[in-house]
């Protein structure tokens, strides 16, 4: 059973525990002859009547992982209550079903090369159990497979550069513009392998000659170049720079260049997804950073959504409860 190091046993949560060990004993009043109000719940009382109810909604709708932090929550601040260790074990055994589950479905899509399937299942697994090290160990290597596919399956350069016309500018050769002169340099670069240089190059040429379809096809293929030497080195946002320049100036498989870039946005989704529950367990403002930028990179990662959607919910209690003790003190 995991009750150490639960994930959102908070400054505010020690803080309610300590507050419940070392609150005074109120001095004994007079007695009167009107009945008197009854006293406000503290803010223990208070915080345990959310987490249960939390708790069981979640443990009714199957969302296990989420159940189990308050489970966990709830015997921290009733560390001699049976009933609830007991519901903390059982929602363990349901994560270690779904794991378990989930596992084998996405060893068997990976199998198959089903990269997509795999990538969902192994990210069902994390959703339960985001310490689980063979699900994060299999998103990284399918990640490198995406890499390694982007990289061989790309098509080879179909378009060739002519030597720019002498005369271009009204002038013979010796008297071409440097204009020309960018073109042919920014071309040479890019044969010899340079393809930053190439990309700098020929992005200046093209400020002055915007229309040249030789000089644009070969500032997209430099920018592709870029983009797929940076996600060999694993580097994927500057990667994701590279290959949008690529798209906006036009590159000659527009089909798997998006595909690509579908790809790398996803595989960082998932990656600041996976930081996010990495964080979730100590630091929750961070958690739902990670998470935003999960979804700046792929809004379609559901698990992402649901995690920031439940992290804001949990946050917003967190602040009531603290705005409750402020007011009681």
């Amino acid at each position: 059973m995991r009750v150490n190091g639960a994930r959102c046993a908070s400054a505010s949560l020690v803080a309610l525990l300590a507050a419940c060990a070392t609150a005074p004993t109120p001095e004994p009043s007079a007695p009167r002859s009107a009945p008197t109000a009854p006293a406000a719940p503290s803010a223990a009382v208070t915080a345990e009547k959310t987490y249960r109810e939390r708790a069981i909604a979640l443990s009714n709708d199957g969302r296990w992982a989420e159940a189990r932090t308050f489970w966990e929550m709830l015997v921290l601040l009733q560390p001699g209550s049976t009933r609830y260790r007991q519901q903390l074990e059982e929602t363990q055994r349901r994560i270690s079903e779904a794991v378990a589950e989930r596992t084998k479905a996405g060893e068997k899509a990976r199998q198959a090369g089903d990269l997509d399937g795999a990538t969902t299942q192994y990210l069902r697994v994390l959703s339960v159990d985001p310490q689980n090290a063979a699900a994060a160990q299999a998103l990284r290597e399918l990640e490198d497979e995406r890499v390694r596919r982007a990289y061989f399956t790309r098509p080879p350069r179909t378009a060739t550069a002519a030597r720019p016309a002498a005369g271009r500018n009204g002038a013979g050769t010796a008297g071409r513009s440097d204009d020309v002169a960018d073109l042919e340099l920014g071309v040479t670069l890019f044969k010899q392998g340079n393809y930053a240089g190439s990309a700098q190059t020929l992005e200046k040429y093209l400020q002055k000659h915007p229309k040249d379809d030789v000089a644009r096809g070969y500032l997209a293929d430099a920018y592709h170049q870029l983009g797929l030497a940076s996600l060999v080195q694993g580097r994927k946002e500057e990667a994701l720079g590279y290959l949008e320049k690529c798209e906006r100036a036009g590159y000659s498989d527009p089909a798997e260049l998006s595909n690509t870039i579908r790809s790398v946005r996803r595989a960082l989704g998932d990656e600041y997804y996976r930081l996010g529950m990495q964080a979730f367990a100590s630091d929750l403002t961070k958690a739902i950073s990670l998470w935003e930028r999960s979804l700046y990179f792929d809004p379609g990662n559901t698990q992402a959504s649901l995690r920031l959607e439940q992290a804001r919910r949990a946050q917003r209690t967190m602040q009531s409860i603290d705005q409750g003790e402020k007011k009681s003190q």
